[in-house]
Formats: structure tokens, C-alpha cells, sequence
């Protein structure tokens, strides 16, 4: 139960991660859309 928890927790965090990263990158490879 402990390694379901962990992995699903870890699952989560790198989901979380992968998203931030994917709207960071997002900016600055579109600046000309931030700027709109």
C-alpha cells in the first residue's frame, strides 16, 4: 500500500511538473502570444 502511495504520488508531482515546465517552455517559445 505504501509503494501504491508513493507512486501515485510521485505520478502526480511529475504530472504537475511536466505541466508547469510545458506552460514555461510555452512562453518563451511564444512570446508574441504573452505579449497579446
Amino acid at each position: 500500500m505504501r509503494s501504491r502511495g508513493l507512486t501515485r504520488r510521485g505520478a502526480l508531482t511529475a504530472f504537475a511538473a511536466a505541466a508547469s515546465a510545458s506552460a514555461v517552455a510555452r512562453q518563451f517559445l511564444t512570446p508574441e502570444k504573452a505579449r497579446t
